[in-house]
């Protein structure tokens, strides 16, 4: 993923945070205008020392499965945004009806 908007790309971002503001659960949705079908979604791997992440590197080359994952980056083309979008809609939705139902 190209990150520099010196090469004359315009470079969008936007962050996303949990709601528990722990900063290892935070991903951001990346995009640039020279390219409209698609969008880079990342999230932080493991953070901690060097040997930390090596530990896990070699870990997860001999099959280590993580009860959390491992993620780096993801690419969105439009039907995944598109999809992404509407499941945010549907929940928005159900969460709104909720609410009435609090008052």
């Amino acid at each position: 993923m190209k990150m520099n908007s010196f090469l004359g790309d315009e470079h969008h971002k936007e962050y996303f945070e949990c709601i528990c503001d722990s900063s290892e659960h935070v991903f951001r949705l990346a995009w640039f205008d020279d390219e409209p079908d698609e969008v880079y979604v990342d999230t932080p791997l493991i953070n901690g020392s060097f040997w930390h992440r090596l530990t896990a590197g070699v870990r997860y080359i001999f099959g280590h499965k993580s009860r959390y994952g491992h993620f780096d980056e993801f690419v969105l083309n439009p039907q995944r945004v598109r999809t992404m979008r509407d499941s945010l809609n549907k929940f928005l939705a159900l969460n709104e009806e909720f609410e009435k139902t609090q008052k």
